[in-house]
């Protein structure tokens, strides 16, 4: 968690445009790796005045398939491998369902036509005996798919595409790594 501004109109432009354009990077990087995500787009939530928050959301029905930390550990190995943006670290994605209430509020205000950074904003409020919590989260769009859903049957042959896209990209970098080595006798 950051410091930052607890109005999404204070984010700074330059940053939004970085953000938004290593978010597209990233989402062409799933796509190409064979994860179709139904949407992504970052949310920036503010808990008070002084503690911000920015993560990339990715929604995808590949985790009502497959255990979520199996696809985290794709993410993170295709990373370590170079083919997801190095400005994005895995640590800050998130992954949700399109069932879930995260991913449908982020497929629905999102927009179809992303073609420059937007920001939409919710204000949240939870009042628990004891306990009041207020959240305001702004979400910048990168992109959204076609809204139909997916079936069981083509996420379970997505996954498995980017599992084997991962695994081909290791053995290729591992033969690379092979090749520079020499030996001495």
């Amino acid at each position: 968690m950051a410091t930052g501004p607890m109005n999404p109109s204070d984010l700074p432009p330059h940053l939004i445009a970085q953000d938004w354009k290593a978010g597209q990077e990233y989402a062409t990087a799933l796509k190409d790796l064979g994860m179709k995500p139904q949407a992504v787009c970052w949310i920036h939530s503010w808990l008070d005045e002084s503690t911000t928050e920015k993560r990339l959301a990715v929604v995808t029905s590949m985790v009502d398939r497959v255990p979520p930390k199996e696809v985290y550990d794709l993410l993170f190995r295709a990373y370590d491998l170079a083919a997801t943006p190095r400005e994005i670290d895995p640590f800050i994605v998130e992954l949700f369902s399109p069932e879930s209430w995260w991913g449908f509020y982020i497929q629905r205000t999102v927009g179809m036509e992303i073609d420059r950074p937007r920001i939409n904003t919710l204000s949240l409020q939870q009042k628990i005996p004891g306990f009041e919590h207020s959240l305001l989260v702004a979400t910048t769009g990168i992109y959204v798919s076609d809204p139909l859903k997916h079936s069981a049957l083509n996420d379970l042959r997505a996954f498995e595409r980017f599992k084997q896209k991962v695994a081909n990209l290791e053995k290729t970098k591992g033969s690379e790594q092979l090749k520079g080595l020499t030996y001495r006798l």
